[in-house]
């Protein structure tokens, strides 16, 4: 098996009648399934999947919001596996470092509709605060506002009108949303700490008498500037304009 701190590691069962393959991001994993010969047999009806801190005692299992007519939301895959071949796993031990395993378990349906599992497949991935530790760290917010885990927390799309503006002036904009602090924490990831972490720790200083207005300015200034030289200018302008569809 690959090193654990690699960015894309497989499955290590060869009898399992799927691959797996595991590709780490920003706190978060894409599994991706693919079935070894031909087509799943009609009695497949999906995978559950599970994760494990090295320090945790058991594993956690992820859970799902669709499931099979008449089942409740938000059970256990286990009870309601996801019915595709590739899922974005969000820990909620998301930046507790270390070392995780994560099984994926294909299920059956017999006539009845009792589900039972097939074989597994396992791989260890290591989730690190910084993208290449000491070298470089490419923070971003969460974009998925339409997925299960910001729905369960903060509820569906009309949730996010009350936290972030759309035809509003920004500048004035107030978030109305009775969970707005969790919420804009969440959404704002690991690039919302960094730049609040610039902003206090001038802040402070300032209040501390350290600094005057022009340094705490400057300190502000010095302290974006060392993020966006993180990644380069011209990486970040690069990425800014085809996010727009602009070609140069």
């Amino acid at each position: 098996m690959p090193g654990v701190s690699d960015f894309k590691v497989n499955g290590g069962s060869a009898s399992a009648q799927f691959t797996l393959t595991l590709y780490r991001g920003e706190g978060m994993v894409l599994a991706a399934m693919n079935w070894r010969h031909h087509e799943p047999p009609k009695d497949f009806v999906g995978f559950a999947i599970e994760y494990k801190h090295s320090a945790a005692a058991k594993f956690t299992v992820a859970r799902s919001t669709k499931n099979f007519a008449g089942g409740p939301p938000n059970e256990p895959s286990t009870k309601a596996p996801f019915q595709r071949f590739r899922w974005v796993i969000f820990p909620y031990q998301n930046f507790t470092e270390g070392e995780y395993t994560f099984r994926v378990t294909p299920m059956f349906m017999d006539e009845h509709g009792g589900l039972s599992p097939g074989q597994s497949q396992e791989a260890k991935l290591e989730f690190l605060r910084e993208t290449y530790p000491g070298q470089l760290n490419i923070t971003f917010t969460r974009g998925f506002v339409l997925s299960q885990a910001f729905v369960r927390r903060y509820g569906g799309p009309d949730a996010v009108e009350t936290l972030i503006p759309s035809t509003q002036d920004p500048l004035t904009f107030k978030p109305t949303h009775p969970d707005k602090d969790d919420a804009l924490e969440w959404m704002g990831f690991e690039a919302r700490a960094n730049i609040f972490d610039v902003l206090d720790t001038a802040i402070a200083q300032y209040l501390a008498g350290e600094l005057d207005e022009a340094g705490t300015e400057q300190a502000i200034a010095d302290g974006w500037n060392r993020i966006t030289d993180q990644v380069g200018k011209d990486k970040q302008l690069a990425a800014y304009v085809a996010s727009l569809g602009v070609q140069r």
